[in-house]
């Protein structure tokens, strides 16, 4: 997915909200990337919050398409995720720890994107008590972890995988 175009007011508040304490401890990386990996999945988050359904492949021109649609940072869209980026992060490392997404070695992208999205489009009705449960629940499911090893930018399995993560996360 590299090769994101990272201009404008909407890339200068990705940039901003990669500084945050709990979102380094969520990739399990005090240094910045040189690639900007760290922004793009954050990026790769905001492109999927209320548009899971409007997805399409190949990931990349999706997150082109974001960032073009938000370029001035001045959405309803953009706003809303900056104010609750900060909140989920420090809320998922609270209940699931630091590193929650490395489920079988390192960063796993889909689990990423996926949880975060949900909790993001979801936090005001996020059961804070229930959370960390929900998640261990969830990862024992085997769906889930086929949503996150194969095929992960598909259409459907992303589709699905989100779909699965509100099931347990917020219904």
């Amino acid at each position: 997915i590299r090769n994101c175009v990272f201009r404008g007011k909407l890339s200068a508040i990705l940039k901003e909200l990669n500084k945050d304490s709990y979102w380094r401890k969520i990739l399990g990386k005090a240094v910045f990337d040189k690639q900007q990996k760290d922004v793009e999945m954050i990026l790769r988050v905001f492109a999927l919050v209320g548009s899971v359904d409007k997805y399409e492949k190949p990931m990349k021109e999706f997150l082109n398409l974001a960032m073009k649609k938000h370029n001035k940072g001045d959405t309803k869209k953009v706003e809303n995720f900056s104010s609750r980026f900060t909140k989920v992060t420090q809320l998922i490392v609270k209940h699931l720890g630091e590193k929650p997404f490395h489920l079988r070695g390192p960063l796993n992208a889909s689990a990423l994107d996926s949880i975060m999205c949900v909790l993001i489009e979801n936090y005001s009705k996020i059961q804070e008590g229930e959370l960390s449960y929900r998640y261990k629940k969830l990862l024992k499911d085997t769906k889930f972890e086929d949503y996150t090893k194969l095929g992960t930018t598909d259409k459907q399995t992303l589709q699905d995988r989100v779909i699965l993560v509100r099931s347990y996360l917020v219904d």
